[in-house]
């Protein structure tokens, strides 16, 4: 008799124990630079650069010692890999991927209308409206091909970055005015046959009963079919849309894509196809947000699978978050370990992009998100994007000028406490995201 939840907790054991080495290591080391060096003039320049170098070597030395993990037999990737084979066909379904034009989405987020219009994209009459801003969202795994959902993906992430809830002073970031939101949806859900056959499959690999409960080892061996899924994804509603973006003469002042976890498969996916096979085509987008990403960590380097990605945008600039490809990493990230499991490497999502073949900036969200893949911790009220709103507002979409007090930002705490009051011509429309993995009923 073999317990899943047994082997959940000695994954995450294993791979806690991993990240918390590589971060303390982190931490220790830039701290010693800058007691050594300084914080004036140029000593501070080139503490700031140490560190940056540090990090990556430490990341680099994270993924060889998960590379030993995997190798050693110590982590259930055989069992991942064999229960998949098993069972592998019966959980292949069609995605059918939409897209959707958001039609309210400022008078919805500013409380003018009560009610989300989305209307589905055609795309054989379909044509971008010059001198508007088109924002994609592409949600992440367990997540039904619903209109509804693809709504709540993205309300989690207004909640954070408040882009029609703008306390800005700076009138060129006008997202009210120019803004037009975009979500891919996609079937990305697990139905809880698919787990009565993943569990049936675990148990005869290990040729005997199984007990207890592990959604994330149920999810490693359902990955690569919702791989799949995202790859069709690509193929059928971003690549399209890519082709839309294409046609417009001049870009956007400000245009962006936002993809999350799988999210950020169907991205890499169709921006690396599209690129290919449009040689020189100019950057479609401003700005492209790789948060979470369960890709590869070297997903965009020159043996990746996706190395010509980050082309869809422009190089970075500045910081790197307004212009340009940015990967948002936590070493602590809760859930992409179960990735892992299945591709027998860190995910880009842990480590930031390795090696990257075209510029990119790697975003340590480590001190903002810690162990929070999506929905709130336990203990925590606060999701994966309104932990970054700070840095979404001020940093990347420009809604909240940097002394502007924070009217929707509750602080951590176990505790049921009321939300902050918003402006008083605001209605205000926070959903409660889903939890990391969750199961959704036929």
């Amino acid at each position: 008799m073999v317990s899943l939840k047994d082997l959940e907790n000695k994954t995450k054991s294993a791979f806690k124990s991993v990240a918390d080495t590589t971060e303390a290591f982190i931490n220790n080391s830039i701290s010693d630079i800058n007691a050594i060096l300084g914080g004036i003039g140029s000593c501070a320049e080139a503490a700031g650069r140490l560190g940056v170098r540090i990090t990556q070597r430490a990341l680099e030395y994270e993924t060889f010692t998960a590379r030993v993990l995997f190798d050693s037999g110590i982590l259930p990737t055989d069992l991942v890999d064999r229960a998949f084979r098993v069972t592998g066909q019966r959980l292949v379904r069609d995605p059918k991927p939409k897209m959707y034009y958001f039609q309210n989405a400022s008078r919805y987020y500013t409380g003018l209308d009560d009610n989300p219009v989305c209307t589905e994209i055609q795309f054989n009459n379909f044509r971008l409206t010059p001198g508007r801003w088109p924002i994609v969202f592409i949600h992440g795994a367990f997540v039904p091909q619903t209109v509804q959902a693809a709504v709540d993906y993205f309300s989690s992430f207004e909640a954070g970055a408040r882009l029609f809830q703008s306390t800005s002073s700076d009138t060129r970031f006008d997202y009210n005015q120019f803004a037009d939101i975009y979500l891919v949806s996609y079937d990305s859900q697990i139905f809880s046959q698919d787990v009565v056959n993943i569990r049936n499959a675990i148990a005869t690999v290990l040729g005997t009963v199984v007990t207890g409960n592990s959604p994330d080892l149920i999810a490693a061996v359902a990955w690569k079919e919702l791989e799949r899924r995202a790859s069709v994804t690509a193929n059928r509603v971003l690549i399209p849309f890519l082709g839309k973006m294409k046609e417009l003469n001049e870009a956007p002042f400000v245009n962006a894509l936002v993809s999350h976890s799988l999210g950020c498969y169907v991205a890499a996916t169709g921006a690396n196809r599209f690129m290919a096979a449009n040689p020189g085509q100019r950057p479609v987008f401003q700005k492209w947000l790789c948060m979470a990403a369960a890709l590869p960590a070297n997903a965009f380097s020159g043996t990746g699978i996706t190395p010509n990605a980050p082309l869809v945008t422009n190089p970075p600039r500045g910081n790197g978050l307004i212009i340009g490809t940015s990967v948002w990493y936590s070493i602590q990230d809760s859930v992409l370990p179960f990735y892992d499991l299945t591709t027998k490497q860190l995910a880009l999502g842990q480590t930031g992009a390795l090696n990257s073949v075209h510029p990119v900036t790697n975003f340590n969200a480590t001190p903002y998100v810690g162990a929070t893949h999506y929905g709130p911790l336990p203990g925590s009220n606060r999701s994966y994007f309104e932990l970054l709103g700070p840095v979404l507002r001020r940093q990347v979409f420009i809604t909240e000028d940097a002394a502007t007090p924070q009217f929707a930002a509750p602080a951590r705490s176990s505790k049921k406490r009321k939300a902050a009051k918003p402006p008083a011509n605001l209605k205000r429309r926070k959903k409660i995201p889903r939890a990391d993995i969750e199961w959704f009923e036929e």
